[in-house]
């Protein structure tokens, strides 16, 4: 058995094998962390909880904190890698989920997971794709909402561009269901998404961002080119002075050039 010429060894009894234990437990504990913690503080997910466009979840508290620090910037840089796309409380949504109805960690996981599916008690644990209904906030899995709203159905339907939440009845726009990929406008958010589809949000945020400012400066220039004309039209239609007043004449003149400095500056 030990090359001592009883037995020849195989290659396989003398190379070292990786130990598989320890590996999937880290990955079962990283799971947990990401399905059952806020995002900023790492502590427990508790309600209100909020989500943001990338499928994230935060405590309300958390990410308000968050926000104050932000704003006299002593935020740390993991926490602006996490979240530093929020810019206020309009960027995320508060969410509805549905407690766990069993106590116990279910088949196949070592740990606990507190919230599962309202239409299939699927649990929330990161095996199964999981939806935020952005209308709403309403969470279920992506398997629940396609068996209840859209029975059978493996197009989008045709007929309709919303339809009611399962749920609460709200309506919402199902467009993101029948795509290859998602996106940070549409009414669907899926709930923590591969790495690769994350990135790809984000860049679809920092577009919008760029946008968004871009429209705001050039709404911004509009309203002071349009002030600038006002007050030129203010200038022509000001009661003519007396032309013998001292210093009428000179008064007259300079109004004359802002009025015609203000125009060519407005068709320019």
């Amino acid at each position: 058995m030990g090359n001592d010429g009883g037995s020849i060894a195989r290659r396989d009894d003398l190379v070292k094998t990786k130990a598989t234990g320890p590996i999937s437990v880290d990955r079962d504990e990283m799971r947990h962390t990401q399905w059952t913690l806020c995002r900023i503080s790492r502590q427990k997910l508790r309600a209100p909880i909020m989500i943001d466009r990338l499928g994230q979840l935060y405590n309300k508290e958390a990410l308000i904190e968050y926000l104050l620090r932000k704003s006299t910037k002593t935020v740390s840089e993991a926490e602006t890698k996490v979240a530093g796309h929020i810019r206020g409380l309009k960027d995320v949504r508060q969410v509805q989920l549905h407690v766990n109805p069993t106590h116990e960690a279910a088949g196949g996981d070592a740990l606990y997971y507190p919230y599962a599916c309202p239409l299939t008690q699927r649990v929330m644990n990161g095996k199964h794709k999981f939806v935020c209904l952005w209308p709403c906030g309403c969470v279920m899995s992506e398997t629940g909402l396609r068996e209840t709203a859209f029975p059978g159905q493996k197009k989008r339907p045709e007929d309709k561009a919303t339809t009611p939440c399962p749920q609460c009845g709200v309506l919402f726009g199902h467009d993101a269901l029948w795509k290859d990929e998602p996106s940070v406008d549409a009414d669907l958010i899926w709930l923590y998404p591969p790495t690769a589809t994350q990135a790809m949000l984000r860049e679809q945020l920092v577009a919008h961002a760029a946008a968004s400012r871009k429209k705001r400066k050039a709404k911004q220039v509009d309203n002071d080119t349009t002030k600038r004309v006002r007050a030129a039209v203010d200038v022509d239609t000001t009661p003519s002075l007396n032309q013998t007043a001292p210093g009428a004449y000179a008064v007259q003149q300079v109004r004359a050039a802002q009025a015609q400095a203000a125009q060519h500056e407005a068709a320019s």
